[in-house]
């Protein structure tokens, strides 16, 4: 009885502290192109391909329980985003103001990211603004200057959005309190002996 005792209490243990620890995860996000100005654009993208958004965040952060969730990702330790449009990537370091990137979450999925870089030259093409709308749910890049011409709309498709931990080796702390409950189960064993 004091085996079976001494197990469940190493696995309440357990479930205590991973649940204490900060959850990194990924979640991977595929955008479809809408408009694409007649192929002109600066990542020779065409309507219908396919553009890419990935994020981490701290899932242990999130409340869940609310359909417009929003987190300002400043300042919120490992909380990053990467965006691929065509062959051109950037990210949360790239942006013009940290401070105004958000994510939002829908009862505890991610289905939005606001953000904005703005005057850029990629190629030929000058002063150029990405940005999200659509309260995160879309994207577009236009003419910074001038708003025309729109070169490229895009809409993500969160509902197939896939999340994944960030890191799927188990966390040293919860190794180590399983290997002194099997040690505690051991001692027992044998001094009923």
């Amino acid at each position: 009885m004091k085996i079976i005792t001494s197990l469940l209490w190493v696995l309440f243990m357990q479930m205590v502290v991973t649940s204490a620890q900060a959850v990194m995860v990924t979640t991977s996000v595929e955008g479809f192109v809408t408009i694409d100005n007649g192929g002109d654009n600066p990542f020779g993208l065409s309507f219908d391909e396919s553009i890419f958004l990935d994020v981490t965040y701290d899932d242990a952060l999130i409340v869940g329980t609310s359909p417009d969730e929003k987190h300002f990702i400043d300042g919120l330790a490992n909380w990053d985003f990467t965006m691929t449009l065509g062959s051109f990537v950037f990210g949360q370091t790239d942006v013009n103001d940290p401070a105004y990137t958000a994510f939002y979450f829908d009862n505890g999925a991610f289905d939005g990211i606001e953000f904005y870089l703005e005057e850029i030259d990629i190629g030929n093409y000058a002063n150029l603004l990405i940005e999200d709308f659509n309260g995160g749910r879309s994207l577009f890049v236009e003419d910074f200057d001038l708003g025309d011409p729109i070169y490229l709309e895009a809409d993500w498709d969160f509902a197939n959005a896939i999340t994944r931990p960030v890191n799927q080796v188990p966390e040293p702390s919860v190794l180590l309190l399983m290997l002194t409950g099997l040690m505690g189960i051991m001692f027992l064993k044998r001094q009923q002996n």
